[in-house]
């Protein structure tokens, strides 16, 4: 590489390690609760809220070992800062008996449970208190064809079982029952705001509710294939690269941006003086923005390409689009198409130039990532 090229790709992996010098990994004092009964203080990884209804990353001191305790370890844990208990329950979820870590959202009268399931989202159950029956929210909503005689049309349609389980638990409330119409679909926001009326308790002595937004960052690692039609020779109808990419995911409640960097190295078949001359790096720094943080991740992302060669350096700027799809914890594949562009200055017919014309060139990378 050159003077250019270092310098470049020196810039991208500062800027990804100095973002992630200001977000890193989060220990926060919090207790286990083992199967022996014995509990254990010392410093738990404040995780997303899916990873720990199935458990708790545990260092005993802050700069720690630090040991993955699930289902099979733990009856419980809690963050203490937080004012967040987690217990395991089993649960019938999609027609299935499973053990989950339930977050006891509210307590008192009436409680109010959760846990996040990266397919179908938000679970939430009630509990009555000195009653551990875990009382579920049923809830559907489906498309529907409608025919008046005149026109057909598709319509939502939402089921209105959760609200009927809501007048019968707080049956002695009937100031509320306005409040339970209003929830045409039941989420964790407007659940903890009518629970926390029916106990009686002031919304601003929640502690731990904002904290459920707050989720920590996360890191990527992604090796890769990426094909384009940007090429130096124009016999060749694309171009192949491999090598792999670095993300740092900023976690919203629902959503996540990633910034990422990488190389990948031009793959090129031939006889070793041709692959020399021509040996090419590829170098994206890009923005992306996932809609869902759930088993399935389409994504948006915007950045700057470089392309690197013995020549020195080449910027393209360009879109693309792509998704996420969850093969195992913390494993998934990773797909996106996208368009790299660039203003060129071209010769036409050897006897004069267009300046600033506008070329564009397609994409496609597929590989698969590994989240820390």
């Amino acid at each position: 590489m050159n003077y250019g090229i270092l310098k470049t790709f020196n810039l991208a992996i500062f800027l990804f390690f100095s973002i992630s010098l200001i977000a890193q990994s989060k220990f926060v004092p919090g207790h286990i609760f083992k199967m022996d009964q014995d509990t254990i203080a010392g410093w738990i990884y404040l995780d997303g809220n899916a990873d720990l209804a199935n458990g708790c990353v545990f260092r005993q001191s802050p700069k720690g070992k630090s040991q993955k305790y699930g289902i099979n370890e733990l009856t419980g844990f809690k963050f203490d800062n937080e004012n967040r208990v987690f217990n395991k329950r089993t649960v019938e979820h999609i027609r299935l008996n499973r053990e989950v870590f339930l977050e006891t959202i509210i307590s008192g009268d009436l409680d109010l449970l959760y846990w996040l399931d990266l397919k179908t989202g938000e679970v939430l159950y009630l509990s009555k208190k000195c009653d551990s029956t875990l009382i579920t929210l049923p809830f559907e909503q489906s498309e529907r064809l409608f025919d008046d005689g005149y026109t057909r049309s598709r319509r939502m349609v939402l089921s209105t079982m959760h609200q009927d389980t809501l007048y019968k638990y707080m049956q002695d409330r009937t100031d509320l029952f306005k409040e339970i119409e209003k929830i045409r679909i039941p989420t964790l926001s407007n659940l903890t705001k009518l629970v926390l009326k029916f106990n009686h308790i002031p919304e601003n002595t929640v502690i731990k509710n904002p904290n459920l937004a707050r989720q920590p960052v996360s890191f990527y690692l992604t090796p890769s294939i990426t094909n384009s039609d940007f090429k130096l020779l124009s016999n060749t109808t694309w171009d192949y690269y491999g090598g792999a990419t670095l993300g740092m995911g900023f976690h919203g409640k629902k959503d996540i941006f990633v910034f990422e960097v990488g190389v990948l190295k031009r793959m090129i078949k031939g006889n070793s003086e041709y692959q020399d001359y021509h040996r090419m790096y590829k170098i994206p720094v890009n923005l992306e923005y996932r809609f869902t943080n759930y088993w399935f991740q389409p994504f948006l992302a915007v950045g700057v390409d470089g392309f690197l060669d013995r020549n020195g350096i080449e910027y393209l700027f360009g879109p693309a689009a792509g998704f996420n799809i969850k093969i195992i914890d913390r494993v998934a594949l990773s797909c996106r198409y996208g368009i790299e562009m660039r203003t060129h200055d071209f010769e036409v017919f050897n006897t004069f130039k267009i300046s600033n014309a506008f070329e564009s060139y397609h994409y496609m990378r597929a590989g698969i990532q590994f989240r820390f």
